[in-house]
Formats: structure tokens, sequence, C-alpha cells
């Protein structure tokens, strides 16, 4: 199996600008034609991959997962696309990235966007 690997990252200025550590979420990704059982094992391996660059860290599937079920931050959830929402949703997470997107599968490849 061979992964392509594109991905969108939507800074917070203000958080960007307090620290040299730069933090990362990794928000749901959007399958095409993917079970979610996969969809997870590659949101996993996304950040996994993401926290290996130095300079960067990755919130935690848990943490994120413990943060977004309030009511207060359950809107953000459905951020898709959006990109003021997932600014919000930064600033709300303190992280200064958001990586968004879509995976798909193509035969034995898996591409994400």
């Amino acid at each position: 199996m061979a992964v392509v690997l594109v991905g969108l990252l939507f800074p917070s200025a203000s958080q960007a600008a307090k620290t040299k550590t730069k933090t990362v979420v990794v928000s749901r990704l959007a399958g095409l034609g993917v079970e979610p059982d996969l969809m997870k094992s590659l949101e996993d391996y996304l950040r996994g991959e993401i926290s290996r660059i130095p300079g960067y860290t990755v919130l935690s599937r848990s943490i994120q997962e413990k943060k977004l079920s309030t009511p207060r931050m359950r809107k953000y959830t459905e951020c898709f696309g959006d990109e003021r929402c997932l600014q919000r949703m930064a600033r709300a997470l303190r992280v200064q990235y958001v990586v968004q997107g879509t995976v798909a599968t193509f035969g034995d490849k898996i591409q994400f966007n």
C-alpha cells in the first residue's frame, strides 16, 4: 500500500507568536470510500508523522476528544472546510495549526488531500 501525503495547516497567529514550538491538531478527516477504522488509523498515522518533525507537538486524540466533547466546544467538530471555524477551533484548543482534509483510496493507494 502506498501513501501520498498532502496537508493543509491553518495557523492561529495569536498562538504562534507566543511559543517557538508549534502545536498541531489533526482534525477529523473526511473519508471517500474509506472504512471508519481505517480513517482513525490514518489520523493516528498522520499525528505520528507530524510529531516526528522537529519543533512540532501534536495534540493527542484523547486530549482532543476530551476537549471537543464539552458542550461549548462540540460545535468545532463540524468545521470541515470552514476556515473561520477552523481558526476559532485552533484558538479554543490553544494550537497554532489545524490539519484537515480528505482521504481517498485508489486501488491499493491511499491519498491524503
